[in-house]
């Protein structure tokens, strides 16, 4: 300790002195009061004794002017006099102590000795006090004190700053209670503070404080009382960011809750472990059909088939990653199952593994597919039938007419003649196969009639009763008030005959079979799940079997060319087909219902017309045939073809002009000058179409006749496989027969068309 000693007389000094020395302090000894506080000033001495009178000031005046100085305001400042009666005035001008003479030596070393423990204490004084100074403006906690009735008294930095305000403004008294405080919070701030007074404590609580700028401040508040005042200490810690980043997660999981509970698909959150749902929104539960705590009760294997339940768990070790997918069956509340597309979304949540799983219903979607594929599979066979069909009839054409044309002068019974009627009648049967290939197709000519189903099934019932057979029990039921349809009529009998005959080799040891027709409506809910159905009123000729029915897998294939279940060489495999296609081209529908060991019921529905609303097709009566005069321009691409039916028109009289390609067709009706009378053309050639050619030509011989002839007839000529009735059209094969009966209809028909609408 530095010790400053000023005017201090020689008995006093020793004294003085030797307590110093004893204890180890330095000491600065000066005469006079204002050299002394010189030295207060530059050295900041902690102990000052002073006796007076000094030889230029009194002791009074020494005190206060050390006091002022920075240097000597904490300083313990002994004063030595003679005087008692001082020690009040001096006490009032800054002394620590004051010591007088007349008391002796030995009071003068306790005085000393005291004022040398008032130096360690208040060291240790401004110790504490500059800790906790330190505490309470660097603290990034907001601090205050303040008296009971709100008046601040010290705040510091963190809680100005986090107002708005400065030092400045809490001196002059901007900063108070009232100022700060919501006025909605002013009467429970001053029950508050009433509470703090009684008992001196608040505990932590949450409040708002207004900021300078107007704008409210949410806060986390203590406060105490000091002891032995009327003050208080709080702790103000802003929670304004933390309430802001409270607020927003509150509404980020409400948005996400709206998502989840709104969203157009099902979706489950459930233990990824345990698999046990955790949460479920709307459209689950409305498509599922359990309510919300039954699913709660569920897991994730309790709306699965059991038989897909090992595959699933399989799936969950084996997949990896925060995301997965994958495509399932589920069952509904009602034991309904529907196929659906799940994404997984792997998460932790509170700590353990969860999954967010999206549903996608694609139940219909798939089945929709499945009619697609198998329409495409159909169309393709169904090309692929027509082009073999058309091909196969130009050979036809040539081995049966050249057959009928050997056989014809020779006599009966001649073994010529009946080799060549076995090649002419295979050749027939091979043109049946072709006529089915074609009806599968959708590409075989239908002559169209207003027909009553009914009447067409009495026509034929009984050569079905022979056909069925004693031990097949047949059965028909014919509606009433059945309606009319547009059809060929010959197509409808094979529809039946091929039906019939399917049933009757579905009971090989006999049972009952029904051929049942009715007026159905078909309403827009049955129309939406059965393919190419559109809502109205229908015919329906229905043929029920009792006999060993059919499999799922066999259902969908029975319409396939070529597919049977007959033993090999019992069936050829086209006969459903040949119906299928027949009723597609003629724009019914047919269904199959058929069950293992039950029996089969297949129904096809065909669209029910009004004679006012239908054209009935010419059904002029068949032509004799008889030889003609007239020139025939025969254009057809195919040689062999072409010269077979110059041979026949030939050898029936007429005048043949032959050309192998539209262009040559055309050349030649520039250059022959005399009439023509019927244009004979295939209708697919390459280059320029039958159709095509007929067009062009049209100008230059206007009174020229058309007939077309082809294998198939997918063409515009033809539309949708329904023959238009001015267009006369040939079906290949050809025969003799057949080409020159139709050739003299279309020369003797006023009406035919050259073609061209």
């Amino acid at each position: 300790m530095k010790a400053l000693l000023v005017g201090v007389s020689t008995g006093s000094l020793t004294v003085v002195a030797k307590v110093l020395e004893a204890r180890g302090h330095e000491r600065v000894v000066m005469e006079d009061g204002a050299r002394a506080l010189d030295v207060l000033r530059r050295e900041s001495p902690a102990l000052v004794v002073v006796e007076e009178p000094l030889a230029d000031m009194t002791g009074q005046e020494f005190c206060r002017l050390a006091r002022a100085c920075a240097k000597g305001a904490d300083a313990v400042i002994l004063v030595i006099t003679a005087r008692e009666d001082e020690l009040p005035a001096v006490l009032d001008a800054g002394a620590t102590d004051l010591y007088t003479t007349s008391l002796g030596p030995a009071a003068l070393e306790s005085r000393v000795l005291i004022a040398e423990r008032l130096v360690a204490e208040h060291a240790r004084l401004r110790d504490r006090e500059l800790r906790f100074r330190r505490l309470f403006e660097s603290g990034i906690t907001g601090v205050t004190i303040s008296d009971f009735d709100g008046n601040f008294k010290e705040a510091n930095a963190a809680f100005l700053g986090m107002l708005g305000y400065t030092h400045d403004d809490m001196v002059e008294g901007k900063l108070n209670w009232e100022s700060i405080t919501p006025p909605d919070r002013l009467v429970p701030d001053i029950e508050a503070r009433a509470q703090l007074r009684a008992t001196g404590f608040l505990p932590l609580r949450e409040r708002a404080y207004v900021h300078k700028d107007g704008r409210h401040i949410a806060a986390l508040v203590g406060s105490a009382a000091l002891e032995g005042t009327t003050e208080c200490i709080s702790y103000v810690t802003d929670i304004s960011a933390r309430k802001l980043e409270e607020e927003a997660l509150r509404a980020s999981e409400e948005r996400y809750r709206t998502l989840f509970e709104q969203s157009p698909f099902p979706k489950f959150l459930y233990d990824y472990e345990t698999l046990r749902f955790l949460a479920v929104n709307e459209t689950a539960i409305h498509h599922y059909g359990y309510t919300r705590t039954e699913f709660l009760r569920m897991t994730f294997a309790d709306i699965l088939p059991r038989e897909d339940g090992s595959a699933f768990l399989a799936s969950l070790s084996v997949g990896a990653g925060a995301c997965g997918k994958g495509s399932w069956r589920h069952v509904t509340r009602e034991g309904g199952v529907i196929d659906v597309e799940v994404t997984v979304q792997k998460f932790v949540l509170d700590g353990r593994p969860c999954g967010l799983a999206t549903a996608l219903d694609v139940t219909e979607r798939n089945r929709m597919e499945a009619q697609l594929r198998q329409a495409q599979k159909m169309d393709a066979v169904g090309n692929l039938a027509g082009g073999v069909a058309h091909d196969f009839n130009n050979l036809l054409s040539v081995i049966i007419s050249y057959s009928e044309m050997l056989a014809a002068p020779l006599k009966a019974g001649d073994p010529m003649r009946d080799d060549l009627e076995q090649i002419a009648g295979a050749g027939n049967r091979a043109a049946e196969l072709t006529r089915q290939l074609l009806a599968f197709s959708r590409q075989q000519i239908l002559q169209p009639k207003i027909l009553d189903v009914n009447s067409v099934i009495e026509g034929i019932a009984k050569m079905l009763r022979r056909l069925v057979g004693e031990d097949v029990e047949l059965t028909v039921v014919s509606g009433s008030n059945l309606g009319t349809v547009s059809a060929d009529p010959g197509q409808v009998e094979q529809v039946l005959m091929n039906l019939v005959v399917n049933a009757r080799d579905a009971m090989p040891t006999g049972g009952q079979l029904t051929i049942e027709t009715a007026s159905v409506e078909l309403d827009a809910a049955y129309a939406a799940v059965h393919d190419g159905v559109k809502p109205g009123t229908y015919v329906m000729l229905a043929v029920t079997d009792t006999g060993a029915g059919m499999s799922a897998a066999t259902r969908e294939r029975i319409f396939e060319p070529f597919f049977t279940t007959k033993e090999k060489g019992k069936g050829t495999g086209l006969g459903l087909s040949t119906v299928f296609g027949i009723v597609r081209q003629s724009g019914a529908n047919i269904w199959v219902y058929s069950e293992p060991d039950v029996g089969t019921t297949i129904k096809v529905y065909f669209p029910q017309v009004t004679a006012a609303c239908a054209t009935a097709l010419d059904t002029t009566a068949q032509t004799p045939t008889k030889r003609g005069t007239e020139t025939i321009l025969l254009v057809e691409d195919e040689e062999p073809v072409r010269a077979l039916m110059r041979t026949i028109l030939e050898r029936h009289g007429y005048h043949v002009l032959e050309a192998q390609s539209g262009g040559d067709a055309l050349l030649i009706c520039e250059q022959y000058r005399a009439t023509i009378h019927v244009l004979l053309t295939d209708v697919i050639m390459p280059r320029m179409s039958g159709r095509q050619l007929a067009e062009r030509l049209a100008a230059l011989r206007p009174e020229m006749k058309v007939l077309y002839m082809s294998g198939y007839t997918d063409d515009a000529i033809v539309r949708h496989g329904v023959l238009d009735s001015n267009i006369a059209f040939l079906q290949k094969p050809i025969t003799p027969v057949n080409l020159t009966r139709k050739l003299r209809e279309v020369i003797s028909h006023r009406d035919v068309a050259v073609g061209v609408h």
